[in-house]
């Protein structure tokens, strides 16, 4: 309004001047009177129209509102706190207040993965069991959107000091220049590599989080839980931040592993693979017991198809049906991954490979392959052909090692075979050694330092194991070498290994000789042969109980009543389903190709699913299902393998079971 006043003031003295021209003007005689007037009016004119609006008009424009909210803090803001991991934190209140809408809501959380803020009466409750850097955002805005953020900065200590590294050493880049990359998890989930984790909480899956706890390797460490797998489960974990440096060249990779909690499997795999693949190279390593930790370190030459996608994972395995991964958990920290660039030793054939028949494999010597380029097999499985000129240059043998791939070793050609783990076959006596009527013989040139469990394998056509001879450890040069009667189901022949010492292969020979006596089994046995196991010979496992049939009670009768039951038994009273109980083992007697007559005496107090035979966790033969009571059961089995182990199994339930005998008759040889 005061603004609106001296505006009129301005005007009335403009038409105050032009009226005092006006009269000086008319004095002198003028004859121009009548313009001061015009322009007296026009200004007047403006006036008007230019006339303030009311007051109550001017209050009624609401005033544009650009004020943030303000946050006070109850007791005063502190920038910076420390707290130990799994320890809570309590941060204080706060209030946002505005101008013009007064107290509005105030949001605090945490900005970084891995921490939690949680409202309580005194203030927010912070809580983290991974050690790092957080920052805790205050936020407010008011209803004409304007915001205000202030941050407190908290530091979780690790509980256990963490690795210290080299400086740069924890830079995911050094794997562009041969240089070694570590990753300590110092960063928690912020780190290159813990960004590629899958951190699923989904059943049935392996859980993976980082952490510091008291059981953490150091400092922060990865922590995997396992208790939600099967026995069978796929546990494949996938360092996914590493595809993007993945190429050919030397890797040497090592981590520390510590077994928190639970049972470990056999053996954890690391691998490469590619998109469309799950074999892989697999690298097989022992863990220790519970609470020890294992440092693991594998090196090997790669050469990657760069018209694939590759990626590295971690596993477990194991073909255990009664292994049980509950309560089993890892921790694993200090993961070291290093590549340089080396000489490719690698060898691509592109010739036809050789396929051995039956009459080459008959001749005097039998048959030899050399690995040259128009007498070499070809390879299924983690083996490739190298250029023996070249592995020193690439570094995986050195001179000393390659001097002994000469000729007089058996290493014939050029090239050999290198054999890591896991199965390899040979496409040159596929489906070679299916004929029963002949005996084989597998000789293998080899070379290696400590390489141990190494095994001359035998799969069907569908890839399920036949047959496996464990072969003496090799250091320096030996000769790998089997003798076997024919099978139908030795369609592919090769090497198993399960640890992580590989092999090279030089010359390959196989030598078969028919048979003489086909009236008996290889191990000499002729049909008609009974092996029976009373109850005295079976518990191989020791999970069962002998009892006394006369007495023991069952559906009102004492059990020695029942036939086969006149005198001991065992009983097994299984608490979970997928048990698995060892009776005794095979010893030669059931061969790979003949047939027999099983027979089992049982009485089945309670079980609600099926009761097994289970032999070497690879064959499954139905007894009884859904059944109680006594059971005499004849099952007619053509052995597909050389029998180890003979076992009751139940998938399906619990179950309460004695056990009289099993016997089993061979009715027909292969």
């Amino acid at each position: 309004m005061k603004a609106s006043k001296l505006l009129l003031a301005a005007i009335l003295s403009v038409v105050l001047a032009f009226s005092v021209v006006a009269c000086t003007g008319s004095g002198n005689g003028s004859t121009q009177e009548s313009e001061p007037e015009s322009q007296s009016t026009s200004v007047t004119e403006s006036v008007n129209e230019s006339e303030p609006e009311s007051e109550s008009e001017s209050e009624s424009q609401p005033e544009e509102d650009t004020t943030a909210p303000e946050i006070n803090f109850a007791e005063g803001k502190v920038d910076n706190y420390t707290v130990v991991a799994g320890q809570t934190l309590l941060l204080p209140a706060a209030t946002a207040i505005d101008d013009k809408d007064g107290e509005v809501e105030i949001e605090v959380s945490v900005t970084t993965r891995g921490a939690t803020v949680t409202p309580v009466e005194e203030g927010y409750q912070f809580a983290s069991e991974t050690a790092g850097e957080y920052e805790i955002s205050y936020y407010a805005a008011d209803e004409a959107e304007n915001e205000t953020e202030t941050f407190i900065f908290v530091t979780v200590t690790p509980v256990v000091d963490e690795t210290v590294l080299a400086e740069g050493e924890g830079d995911i880049d050094n794997l562009t220049k041969s240089l070694q990359y570590t990753e300590n998890f110092a960063k928690g989930y912020s780190g290159a590599l813990a960004k590629g984790f899958s951190y699923s909480t989904a059943a049935g899956e392996p859980h993976a989080s980082v952490k510091s706890t008291s059981d953490s390797v150091a400092g922060n460490s990865l922590f995997i839980d396992y208790s939600s797998c099967a026995w069978n489960t796929n546990t494949g974990f996938w360092f996914g931040t590493l595809d993007n440096y993945i190429k050919s060249g030397k890797w040497t990779i090592a981590m520390d592993i510590k077994v928190v909690s639970g049972t470990a499997p056999s053996g954890i795999y690391f691998s490469f693979i590619y998109d469309g693949d799950n074999s892989g190279e697999n690298q097989q390593f022992a863990l220790g017991g519970t609470g020890e930790v294992k440092h693991v370190e594998f090196t090997t030459n790669k050469t990657f198809d760069e018209n694939k996608t590759w990626h590295f994972r971690i596993f477990f395995y194991t073909g255990d049906s009664s292994y049980s991964y509950e309560n089993f958990v890892i921790a694993i920290d200090n993961i070291s991954f290093t590549i340089k660039e080396v000489v490719t030793d690698t060898v691509t054939r592109t010739g036809t490979p050789k396929v051995v028949s039956i009459e080459e494999a008959s001749a005097e010597n039998g048959y030899t392959l050399t690995g040259a380029d128009d007498n070499y097999t070809s390879l299924n499985g983690s083996a490739l052909y190298l250029d023996k000129t070249k592995v020193v240059a690439s570094e995986r043998l050195t001179e000393q090692q390659a001097a002994y791939l000469t000729a007089e070793n058996g290493f014939n050609s050029q090239y050999i075979i290198e054999a890591t783990t896991q199965v390899i076959t040979f496409g040159a006596l596929k489906n070679l050694c299916t004929d029963s009527g002949y005996t084989f013989t597998v000789t293998m040139k080899v070379y290696g330092e400590n390489s141990v469990g190494w095994h001359i394998f035998f799969t069907d056509g569908a890839g399920n194991q036949a047959g496996a001879w464990q072969m003496a450890t090799v250091n320096g040069t030996a000769t790998f070498t089997h003798s076997f009667t024919g099978a139908e189901n030795y369609v592919n022949i090769g090497l198993y290994n399960g640890s992580i010492s590989p092999i090279y292969i030089g010359d390959i020979t196989v030598k078969a000789e028919a048979r003489q006596d086909t009236s008996s089994t290889p191990n000499g046995y002729k049909v008609g042969k009974i092996w029976s196991k009373a109850a005295s010979e079976l518990n191989l496992g020791n999970k069962g109980q002998s009892v006394t049939c006369s007495e023991v009670t069952v559906g009102g009768s004492a059990l020695n009543t029942y036939a086969g039951f006149e005198n001991s038994a065992i009983y097994f009273n299984t608490s979970a389903a997928n048990q698995t109980l060892e009776l005794f083992r095979g010893a030669g007697t059931m061969e790979n190709g003949c047939t027999y007559k099983i027979t089992v005496c049982v009485y089945v107090v309670e079980c609600t699913g099926r009761l097994m035979i289970n032999i070497d966790n690879n064959v499954f033969l139905d007894i009884v299902a859904n059944k109680t009571g006594y059971q005499n059961v004849t099952i007619e089995w053509k052995a597909t393998k050389d029998v180890d182990f003979f076992s009751l199994y139940l998938p399906d339930s619990t179950g309460k079971v004695y056990l009289a005998s099993v016997s089993y008759e061979l009715t027909k040889i292969a």
